[in-house]
């Protein structure tokens, strides 16, 4: 899964003009294992019942690439920013580069 933390942060970000709650609950009611939820009901950071990542990279122009080692790569594709990250699957890549991006806007630093 990815970070919870980073995800909570990119699920705001991208939903912030929508009329969406997000929150942070548990995968289902029988477990104690926390996601990132829309509604209450959907969850965000599984990228599995939503097409997220892909929103996710359209949103933020990202490009995600394999790399030797089974690891993913993710970038921004703007030439003004060299920054990239790597991540054990695409959507953990995809998360840390939206929040990276995120991130350096809120600081004033993109």
């Amino acid at each position: 899964m990815c970070n919870l933390t980073k995800m909570l942060v990119v699920a705001t970000d991208h939903f912030k003009n929508e009329d969406v709650a997000v929150s942070i609950g548990t995968k289902h009611a029988q477990t104690t294992e926390q996601t990132v939820l829309l509604a209450g009901r959907v969850e965000f950071n599984s990228y599995t019942h939503r097409r997220d990542a892909w929103d996710i990279m359209f949103a933020y122009g990202l490009w995600c690439k394999e790399v030797p080692g089974g690891f993913y790569e993710a970038g921004s594709h703007d030439d003004s920013n060299t920054v990239t990250r790597v991540g054990s699957k695409s959507c953990h890549a995809i998360t840390e580069m939206a929040y990276a991006l995120i991130e350096a806007r809120l600081k004033g630093t993109e």
